[in-house]
């Protein structure tokens, strides 16, 4: 019940200040200016009028429809991917090229340090949503007000029956209360920026439900942040039988 009043009030705060912008841009349109412009003129003048009230409701449906989409991947049972056997290295050496171009553009170091001979059998695609979403995390609150330089670090290694794929950070850090909160929903430290905090309770209930594994964040302030995530080496053989 928290979860779904939650997303009602997520998903309505922007929807109201669609209706809102919506209503004050009908009202402006059918104004009608007592005193005569020319043409070319009464056209700039509407023009910058509605310009930040066009650029709010779509910023706002924007925000609703990301919402809506991250909301989705709460349902972990979603999709027909199978399980499949990677080469742990070269998959997140592919399937990361976006988060090194990101890292790039914001003068920080993505560094990936797997070993060659990890394989693992899991859903490939989930475990790049997971892997993913973590490293983003860290793009957007690690480094604010950083000077040094910027690192994060994706390793791996294989310990008994398990794979631990670490993400770590030299960013800012987080106090014990941010960091013991982190994955509960809706808890997001920048809400007025347009982050809902779905993203890592969301990925805490892929990791535990469908991936058959487990998630641990640790944190310092002012050292940075590092997130273990222990997956089985075999996802099907790790699957309860159902009764």
């Amino acid at each position: 019940a928290g979860l779904v009043n939650g997303v009602a009030h997520e998903i309505n705060t922007p929807l109201g200040a669609c209706i809102t912008a919506a209503s004050h841009l009908e009202a402006e349109m059918s104004y009608q200016p007592k005193v005569k412009l020319s043409e070319k003129a009464q056209e700039s003048s509407t023009d910058s009028k509605l310009k930040p009230i066009i650029n709010l409701i779509t910023t706002n449906l924007d925000n609703i429809a990301a919402l809506v989409d991250t909301f989705k991947l709460t349902a972990t049972h979603q999709g027909k991917e199978a399980e499949k056997t990677i080469s742990l290295d070269e998959f997140l050496d592919k399937s990361l090229m976006q988060e090194k171009i990101r890292a790039t553009n914001n003068s920080i170091s993505l560094i990936l340090d797997v070993g060659n001979d990890i394989q693992i059998t899991t859903y490939p695609q989930i475990l790049f949503h997971i892997v993913s979403s973590v490293i983003d995390n860290s793009f957007t609150h690690a480094f604010e007000n950083v000077t040094h330089k910027k690192i994060i670090k994706v390793s791996a290694e294989q310990v008994s029956d398990s794979i631990e794929i670490s993400i770590s950070d030299n960013g800012i850090g987080m106090e014990e209360g941010t960091l013991k909160e982190i994955f509960d929903p809706f808890y997001t430290t920048k809400r007025g920026q347009g982050h809902h905090g779905l993203g890592l309770h969301i990925t805490y209930n892929i990791i535990k439900h469908k991936l058959l594994g487990k998630v641990n964040c640790t944190s310092e302030v002012n050292e940075g942040t590092k997130t273990v995530i222990s997956l089985p080496l075999n996802v099907t053989s790790s699957m309860q039988p159902d009764f």
